[in-house]
């Protein structure tokens, strides 16, 4: 049985408006939606019995399609970013979702490939973006996005309390593979769950609807108990930690929680990026500031990236060969973070060479100390 004897299922797909093909476990194409011509220029009847490659442009590594065909021979879903040529030979980047079909007995039978242009989507954002900046208040905006991530929170909710009362009741039935399953579900809702709050607290920010709390602590103090709640729990790679705290005395005035948002991110970031060698986290009192550095030894940044480090929602890796999770938040709220408490957030980096992280803040509050350049060499040393 051929995929075009699936009629109904067709028709169900097509309703989506989605520009999908559907091929054999070789890539042989059996199946053409309508969308696929706007995207490509190829009517569906050029495409049927020709091979995916068709689509193919030379400009992505072949090591990216050997690792697609592996996983989707290995029936798992594979999603991920393409340079895909159209029918006039131009080049376009698109985003491209493979899903495996099998039959009745669990065989391997085709492949559904879904497509869509990353650029049209991205100025059509872009473009909406602009129309809610002009048009909406800040206020408005703050509310709409509180209102949005509440619901979508609650909905992943119940979904992670349904989940587990299912694993719970089917426990001594599920296979490892099913019990994987659950987990796999229960980790990718944790961390959606986790970057709408931070999508919340990035929109307070942008309308200044945090309110902070200055009070006087000891930094070292503060800094090692951050240190000691997150490193065990998300060093998988076993990087090795060097700490150089000088000035172990030295109170500064900020709001405490905030504080220990910022060494949260950037240590975090810093354990992401590094899967070999040792992370280095100081601190120094220098013109009257807390200094205070993260120094990994890991992929670093490119000079193509740097300029887009604090924007929200940049990530340097698209979806394919992607390596690291993340929504691209978590150095544009501490900076953010930083500038509201009246520090600084710079950085030095080369990619493949690591990357450095200088926060400074004022010890008499948020109020003093801006403007003044702080330096940390690789080694720590000022």
């Amino acid at each position: 049985m051929t995929i075009i004897e699936h009629e109904e299922i067709l028709h169900a797909l097509e309703r989506t408006g989605e520009a999908f093909i559907i091929t054999d476990t070789g890539g042989i194409i059996e199946y053409v939606s309508p969308g696929i011509e706007a995207l490509t220029g190829y009517q569906p009847e050029e495409l049927h019995g020709k091979h995916t490659r068709i689509f193919k442009s030379d400009v992505d590594p072949q090591e990216l399609y050997d690792q697609m065909w592996e996983t989707i021979l290995a029936k798992q879903l594979w999603s991920g970013v393409l340079h895909n040529k159209r029918k006039d030979g131009s080049v376009y980047l698109e985003k491209l979702t493979i899903k495996p079909i099998t039959g009745d007995n669990g065989e391997l039978r085709w492949f559904l490939a879904t497509k869509s242009d990353i650029a049209f989507a991205d100025s059509q954002q872009g473009n909406a973006g602009i129309s809610l900046t002009n048009d909406i208040p800040k206020e408005n905006i703050l509310d709409i996005v509180t209102n949005l991530t509440g619901e979508l929170q609650n909905s992943l909710q119940m979904i992670l309390g349904f989940t587990r009362i299912l694993s719970d009741d089917l426990d001594h039935k599920l296979t490892g593979d099913q019990r994987e399953y659950f987990e796999i579900i229960s980790r990718g809702t944790h961390r959606l769950l986790r970057m709408l709050d931070d999508t919340k607290l990035v929109s307070r920010l942008e309308c200044d609807a945090v309110t902070f709390e200055p009070v006087s602590f000891n930094v070292a103090e503060e800094l090692r108990n951050v240190i000691a709640t997150i490193y065990p729990i998300h060093n998988a790679q076993h990087v090795r930690l060097i700490k150089v705290i000088e000035d172990a005395g030295a109170e500064i005035v900020a709001d405490r929680h905030s504080f220990a948002m910022i060494i949260t991110h950037l240590v975090i970031n810093a354990m992401k990026f590094t899967k070999e060698g040792s992370i280095t986290i100081g601190l120094q009192i220098q013109a009257n500031q807390a200094v205070i550095w993260v120094i990994d030894t890991g992929v670093g940044i490119s000079d193509q990236f740097k300029p887009s480090v604090f924007k929200s929602f940049k990530q340097e890796e698209l979806g394919f060969l992607k390596e690291f999770e993340g929504a691209g938040l978590g150095l544009s709220i501490t900076k953010k973070l930083v500038e509201h408490m009246g520090g600084m957030l710079s950085f030095e980096s080369y990619k493949g060479n690591g990357t450095t992280f200088i926060a400074s803040f004022p010890i008499s509050g948020w109020e003093e100390g801006r403007d003044r350049p702080i330096t940390v060499s690789p080694n720590g040393s000022h």
